[in-house]
């Protein structure tokens, strides 16, 4: 596989052998790219930037030096399943943040802030106005927070 690009081996060996020239295989090699990123962009969900609540998980697992299969089956899920999670392919549902914070012996409030921060970023992804809207929505909330103190 060429670094960075996601081309495999035999497709290079046969973008070798059409051009000669280096700026024409690279372009080429390039718009490849391109076309393997849009379609991996529609068809796979989601981006590597949500998936912090699963990292942490991760994280948390491996400190407490458990397997996967056990969290799954603490969790009553297929391994896979919470492979996906995990890698950020699958979202958790609200359900698992509790059992997982009894589990993982983890604050339940920091699994959830994590749940729910990468649920917005899920939903506003490859929105142009991302982050004007987010900031928009933090304002917001202070502004609630401020008036309204618990």
């Amino acid at each position: 596989m060429i670094k960075g690009l996601g081309i495999r081996g035999n497709e290079k060996f046969y973008v070798n052998k059409l051009f000669d020239n280096s700026h024409q295989k690279h372009k080429y090699l390039i718009d490849i790219y391109k076309i393997k990123y849009l379609f991996c962009s529609k068809f796979v969900k989601p981006s590597i930037e949500h998936k912090m609540i699963g990292e942490h998980i991760r994280m948390l697992r491996e400190r407490q030096n458990m397997l996967l299969r056990e969290l799954a089956a603490s969790l009553n899920m297929d391994a896979a399943m919470l492979s996906k999670m995990e890698r950020g392919l699958r979202p958790f549902r609200k359900e698992d943040i509790e059992q997982l914070s009894l589990v993982l012996d983890e604050n339940k409030e920091n699994l959830h802030t994590m749940w729910l921060a990468d649920r917005v970023l899920r939903a506003t992804e490859n929105d142009k106005f991302q982050a004007r809207a987010l900031k928009l929505a933090l304002s917001k909330c202070q502004n609630k927070n401020l008036n309204h103190p618990s």
